[in-house]
Parts: structure tokens; C-alpha cells; sequence
């Protein structure tokens, strides 16, 4: 089945003359427009519409389900962590609040730990009512706010998720397949970003269950990008892995299969990045393209069409996405302001605006992605030409 193109209404513009218009229609002065245009890039919109992985044809363009892989390409695994024991370590503090909020003592403390947990808890909630109680608020509306907000039940559904979890951070583990992507098919789109390849596919694995954090170096393990050039009668339909079929009720631990619709369009610089610093806007002009840029092109999932992104510019959430990058393939961790502001973190930012979005995946409830906001597939513009697609790097950010 090949991806349909369709220059259906998405967020971004079009194209050239569209993205004009809608600039000027927001009060872009046209000195600023005619930058803004010059520095745009193509992309393709990437709409899902789910369907048995069975009737999807082999080595097409899809999300979810099991991937066409050559038969000498193993699923992508990832080794452990070398964070390993604090990701697991907040792992439990998660569940433990949520245990905490359920008056529950989870499965893995002891009856002594758990007992000072839940009067711990206790204690911070009373401090808490003296304190709004000090402000007028009524008895009624403090009962009502202060009551379990979970159930038993709830907090063993946690805990179970919480024990699978630190299981998979132990070793070794399977990483979810989120897409495959045609390059042939869509190449010949007029918004088809030329910085990528233009033959064969491009394979994306993700640790969706961990989630590893965008900031950490040693997260990097956590995505797989592929680019194969096999012909379509060379793939199979890869089986999915017991370790994936094991925490399938959990959900947004892997995607549905879906068929892909492609949108052509003309993505624009983010407000907030050093590209946009580049185009040497005014404060005014620059304030004003944010507004457009919120309210036009949105945020990943704003609407179902705007969801998924190859190439192009981002829908940028946060300002440090490249920045992020940057610093954690670099062996920085960026978890911290200092780490942005120290002597090593400002020689590498230089370099900051050479990476380049390559796949944004967005909520989208057809493949059974929840997640409230987008991870971020990034490489250096000088790795993605050279076909090193080791070095790409995953940002997951929200509001």
C-alpha cells in the first residue's frame, strides 16, 4: 500500500505562497516575512489511520505493530542503563507517592518503611490543611481535597507496572517500534525535507516504557534509527518479542499499526532557537511571529493532521531542544541550568543549531500513543549527510 499524498489543510502552511499570506494575515511586517520565508524548510505531515498489521503491505510506510525488517536485522534491543540504578530508584519514588495518595504500602517496602511512609505522608497533608485552613477556606471543601485520591486497586495496578519496569532496567531489553518510513514513496513530494535520504527506509525504535531522559548521555541506547536500502521482497514482517508482548497492558508501551497519509508543507524557523536569533528579528516582530506560530503550525497533537512530522523545522514546546542535544551526545548532562551555563556547556551550545529534526511523534490516539506531548528525533545536519544515524539523538518534551 503506498502513502496517498494529500495537501490537506494541517498547521503548517503549504507551501511558499500560503505560509506568505498566513503571516501576513497575523501582522508579520512583510521585512520580517520575506526572512522568515527564506529560511523555511519543506515537510511532510504524517496522518495514521489504524489498520491490521496483516493487510499493511510489506516495506510500506506505516507506525506501530511489528516492522519490515531484512531477515539479517535483528528487533533492536538496548543494553542496561548506566543510570540504570537511579532511573529505578525513580521508578519507586513515583509509585510510592502514588501508593502514599492511596494510603497503601507498596509491594516492595518493608511493613516498617511502609508504616513511616504513610505517617510521613500523613504528617505534610496536615501541615498542609493548617495552612489552608489559616486562609478561610471551609471544613467541606478541605475534606473534599484531602481525601485518598486513588484506590487500592489503583495502587496495585502501579505497583505492577512499577515491578515490570524495574525488571526491564535490570538488563537487556526489547525497544518499541514506532515507525517505518518509505523514502522512495515520498521523495518525489514537494515536501519531502532534501537534508534526508532518498532510497530505502528509515527504521525508528524507541524505549517507550522507560522513557529515558532526553538530558542524560547515557540515554542514547534508548533509540534506534535504521536506514536500510533493501527492496520490499527482501523484508519480513518482523515478530514482536516475548519481553514487548509481556507488558502489552501497559498502556503506550508500544504502538498500533497504523497506514501512513503524507501532507506536503512549508515549516518555519521556532521562536526560540538560534535559527530564529539568525534572522535578526526585532523584539516586536519576533513576539508577534510567536504568537502566529502558536496559533497556526500549534503544538504536536493540537489536531489529528498534526500529530507526526518528517523533517522540516519543529513544533517547538520548549526552547532547549537542540541545546539538549547537543550538550547530552556530548557527554554533558543537561538536567541542570549550570550545565547550560558552565565553561564546557557554552563551548558546545556554539554548535547547537547543527542539529536538525528528522521524526517528531505526537499524541495520536489511532496508534495508542497517550503521551501528552512529542518526542523529538534530532541529528547534526553533517551526520545525516554522512548516513551516521548512530548519532541521532531523542528529546520527549511537553508543556
Amino acid at each position: 500500500m503506498e502513502v496517498m499524498m494529500d495537501d490537506g489543510l494541517t498547521g503548517w502552511p503549504v507551501d511558499g505562497p500560503a505560509l506568505h499570506s498566513s503571516l501576513l494575515q497575523a501582522e508579520v511586517p512583510a521585512s520580517a516575512v520575506a526572512l522568515i520565508i527564506d529560511a523555511a524548510r519543506p515537510a511532510m505531515m504524517l496522518t495514521t489511520t489504524q489498520e491490521n498489521d496483516d493487510v499493511i503491505a510489506i516495506g510500506s510506510t506505516k507506525f506501530g505493530g511489528r516492522p519490515d525488517l531484512p531477515a539479517t536485522v535483528p528487533w533492536p534491543h538496548r543494553g542496561a542503563y548506566a543510570n540504570a540504578e537511579e532511573l529505578i530508584r525513580e521508578t519507586y519514588n513515583g509509585a510510592e507517592r502514588f501508593h502514599a495518595d492511596a494510603g497503601q504500602v507498596p509491594p516492595w517496602m518493608s511493613a516498617e518503611d511502609g508504616k513511616a511512609m504513610l505517617a510521613e505522608n500523613e504528617r505534610l497533608k496536615a501541615e498542609t490543611r493548617a495552612f489552608m485552613q489559616s486562609l478561610s477556606i471551609s471544613n467541606d471543601d478541605l475534606d473534599a481535597g484531602f481525601s485518598y485520591t486513588f484506590t487500592p486497586e489503583q495502587a496495585a495496578e502501579v505497583a505492577h507496572e512499577a515491578i515490570a519496569k524495574v525488571k526491564a532496567l535490570k538488563g537487556a531489553f526489547p525497544l518499541a517500534f514506532l515507525a517505518q518510513i518509505d523514502l522512495a514513496d515520498l521523495s518525489s513530494s514537494p515536501g519531502f525535507d532534501a537534508a534526508l535520504p532518498r532510497d530505502g527506509r528509515l527504521y525508528f525504535f524507541y524505549d517507550l516504557f522507560v522513557l529515558p531522559p532526553s538530558y542524560h548521555p547515557a540515554s542514547s541506547i534508548g533509540l534506534r534509527v535504521i536506514h536500510d536500502r533493501s527492496p520490499a521482497d527482501e523484508l519480513v514482517r518482523a515478530e514482536l518479542p516475548e519481553a514487548l508482548a509481556a507488558i502489552s497492558d501497559f498502556v503506550g508501551t508500544s504502538l498500533k499499526p497504523a497506514t501512513v497519509t503524507a501532507h506536503s508543507v512549508l515549516t518555519a524557523v521556532p521562536q526560540y532557537s538560534a535559527a530564529a536569533e539568525a534572522l535578526g528579528l526585532s523584539e516586536a516582530d519576533l513576539s508577534t511571529y510567536g504568537s502566529w506560530l502558536s496559533q497556526v503550525p500549534g503544538w504536536p497533537g493540537d489536531g489529528p493532521e498534526q500529530a507526526h512530522q518528517l523533517g522540516g523545522w519543529r513544533r517547538a514546546i520548549q526552547a532547549t531542544m537542540e541545546g539538549t542535544a547537543q550538550l547530552a551526545a556530548n557527554g554533558l548532562n543537561a538536567g541542570t541550568s549550570e550545565a547550560f551555563s558552565s565553561a564546557e556547556g557554552k563551548r558546545l551550545l556554539e554548535d547547537e543549531a547543527a542539529w536538525r529534526l528528522v521524526f517528531q511523534l505526537g499524541p495520536d490516539d489511532a496508534i495508542g500513543n497517550l503521551l501528552p506531548g512529542a518526542l523529538n528525533i534530532l541529528m547534526r545536519q553533517e551526520d545525516l549527510k554522512a548516513g551516521r544515524f548512530e548519532k541521532a539523538w531523542a528529546v520527549y518534551e511537553q508543556d
